[in-house]
This record gives structure tokens, sequence and C-alpha cells, in this order.
């Protein structure tokens, strides 16, 4: 360590010998890191986005189609499988989950579409027909007296929710599914019918939807009718929330519905669909791909930036390190002098790079409502990525050094 200490004044030396060079390197590595950080940024939040519905559920295990590979895609499945479920040993409870996402059409009043102030207590009586005015919003029902979701709101409002067209909105939705905290109540419209809004909860947007509603299993078969005749929409079931008695072990449970349940569903944890969700996203969505390439596309960057500014300073001192090695100095102290100026910019760079990255996190959440946070492990990785590029730049712009001849310089 007392070599750096003793080395350092050279290598700050000669990196801040011309201001200017110096300042543009500082801002070129700042701008791969703010890029780092926003590619990361949107990449974690994509996956978080995606699966903070998951993350919400009452339970051990889940019970889904066997053909689903994503929240979004719909697959419902036969509600027989829940009661076949309730009949294994260990299993404590089992709840259906249901969920409309296409069908389920949110119309705001007429005058709330074209901005204008209103309580919105009534639905108009000659509505719009304008498309803006209908967006869908993903739908989550279930019976309001099961503990499914970790939302405080659902049990507070639990007695509303078991009334007639009532539901509970995300307050964190897109603007245009929100309703005043001012109004204690608020009519909208869902699927042509009126809605009652008897509160709100905290959930978020996600890539898919833009707003979220979560009402009782009994209102969402008055919204969401089968087109079958005598059928009843809640005879399917896109979600089976598993709890288990105190004490059993999820794996033998799982292994147990697994083996006592028709091949037409499948088992998994919590982590496991969450770890299926992300999947989906990283690998068979192009977003996924995009945020990585750019985080890549960074790095490219910074490499660029400060390998032209290594070589450039390299090459205006290279009489300087020619003068070294004649009176001695090996190669290895004369990299040691980049390598350490590599070192001090990824560092200088860093720091505007990560505050001005905390700005731009927070002014994309709230443009978004996507869940941009800061977080260590990222801060340090970002870190490690400014460090590695530049130390990489420096092992290449020293090899100028390495090669030259004293006597080539001088003569």
């Amino acid at each position: 360590m007392s070599w750096f200490i003793r080395r350092v004044p050279l290598a700050w030396k000669n990196l801040t010998h011309r201001k200017v060079r110096f300042l543009v390197a500082v801002a070129g590595i700042t701008f791969a890191v703010l890029l780092m950080f926003v590619q990361f940024g949107f990449r974690a939040a994509l996956l978080d986005s995606n699966t903070q519905l998951l993350r919400l559920f009452n339970g051990e295990l889940v019970i889904v189609h066997r053909g689903k590979n994503a929240l979004m895609v719909k697959q419902p499945f036969s509600r027989r499988r829940i009661d076949q479920a309730r009949a294994v040993e260990g299993v404590r409870a089992v709840y259906p989950i249901y969920m409309e996402m296409l069908s389920s059409l949110w119309k705001n009043p007429l005058n709330e579409s074209r901005g204008e102030s209103t309580s919105g207590d009534s639905v108009p009586k000659n509505p719009t027909n304008d498309e803006s005015s209908t967006r869908p919003i993903r739908v989550v029902a279930f019976d309001p007296e099961a503990d499914v979701l970790s939302i405080p709101e659902g049990r507070i409002h639990r007695a509303e929710l078991k009334l007639p067209k009532t539901a509970l909105v995300d307050e964190d939705s897109r603007p245009f599914f929100r309703v005043s905290p001012a109004a204690s109540e608020a009519t909208r419209e869902l699927a042509l019918k009126n809605l009652r809004i008897v509160g709100q909860f905290r959930l978020g947007t996600d890539f898919t939807n833009d707003g979220n509603l979560i009402m009782s299993d009994s209102n969402f078969a008055h919204y969401f009718p089968l087109p079958i005749p005598g059928e009843s929409p809640l005879s399917y079931v896109e979600i089976g929330l598993v709890q288990l008695v105190p004490g059993a072990d999820a794996a033998q449970v799982k292994a147990a519905l697994s083996q006592a349940l028709p091949d037409d569903v499948k088992v998994m944890t919590r982590e496991q669909i969450i770890g299926m969700e992300e999947d989906f996203w990283q690998a068979n969505t192009p977003v996924g791909y995009v945020f990585g390439l750019g985080a890549v596309m960074g790095v490219i960057v910074g490499i660029i930036i400060c390998y032209q500014i290594l070589s450039a300073d390299v090459t205006d001192h290279l009489p300087e390190f020619a003068t070294l090695k004649a009176i001695g100095y090996p190669n290895s102290y004369l990299t040691r002098v980049v390598l350490q100026e590599a070192l001090f910019i990824s560092a200088l760079g860093y720091v505007p790079g990560f505050l001005l990255s905390l700005v731009a996190y927070y002014l994309l959440a709230g443009r978004t409502q996507l869940p941009m946070h800061m977080t260590i492990p990222r801060s340090i990785l970002v870190l490690a990525l400014a460090a590695g590029m530049c130390v990489f730049s420096g092992l290449l712009a020293v090899r100028k050094v390495k090669v030259v001849d004293p006597a080539e310089v001088f003569r």
C-alpha cells in the first residue's frame, strides 16, 4: 500500500496537466456510469414491477395451468383442482384467485377524461366515444374473507368489498386510473357497468398493466360472465394459492400435490413462480435484451472514452516515461502510474454519475410509476464495472510505454 501512496502525485499530475482533457475524461466516465445505472435500473424495474403482485401472495405454494409461463398470459384451470388440493395432507387452505386484464375496460367520467375537475360520483348519461377515455385495467379478485394478499387495505375494507359492485383501486396506478383521495367514494365504469370505488391500496404499475383493481370473487362474476350459457365464471381459476399447516414441509407438500392433481396443472413454490416470471421477461421479451444491451453499451462507451484519454496522455508524456526507463525504472512501475490514472478517472467519474443517477431514478419513478430504486449491490456492481473498464483501458494504453526505446525518443 505504501508504494501506492508514494506514487500517487505523479499519476495525479500527469492526469491533471491538461485541465480541459481531464474534465472531458471525467465527464465521459460520468456519462458511462449514468448510462449503466439507468439501464440496470430499468432492468430491475422490469423484473420488480412484474413480480410485485406475486411477492404479495400470502401462501407458500401456488397452483397454475400447466402451460402458464407468465402472469400476463391468461390460462385458467378448473376450480375442481382447488377442491382436490384441499384434501392433500399438509394443506391448511387453498384459495382461488381470479384475474382479468383484457376485457376489464375502465372508463372515467366524461369531464375527467377531458382533464376537468370532478368528484367522480357518477358515470355520465352521455358517455364519450373517445377511445382514450377507456383503457384496460388489471382486476384481481378473491374471497374478501381469505387472507390472500399481504395488503392491509384489503382487510380494512373487507366489509365494503363484500357489497355488490365495489372495488379497491391502486393509488399507484397511472393518473388515468386514480381516484381523488378527497372523495370517500367514486363511481367509475368497468366492463360497461357501474363500479363503486370504496378504498385504495398501493401496488404499482408494470410493463403490462397501467392500473390495478381488487374486488370480491362474487363481483368478479358479475363483471366478467363467461360467454358459455349456464357456466359460472368462478368455475375457472387463474391461480390457486396454497397455505400450509404450521410446520409442514413445503417440498413434501408440493410433491404430494403434484402427485394428487391431474397433469393439466402444475404446483410451484412462490419463489419458483417469481423466478418463472423473471425468466419470461428476461429471455422471452425484447425489453429484457434491450436493457441488458444498454448496460453493455455503457461499459463499451466508458472503455473507448477512457482509452482515448489515457492513450493521449501517455503519448504526450512519452519522453518523460522514456526518461524514467532510461534511469532504471521498470515497466511495472510505469504500468502502475498509468493504472493509478485510470483508477482516479473511474473514481472521479463515478461520484457525479452516482448522484445524477439518484436524480434520474427519482424523475423516472415519478414519470413511469415504476419501482426505480438505488440499491447497494447495484452501486457496488457499477463501481466495479467503472473501475474495471478504466483499468482495462489503462492496460491497453500502457503498451506504448512498455515498447518505447529511450534512445529512439531522444534521437
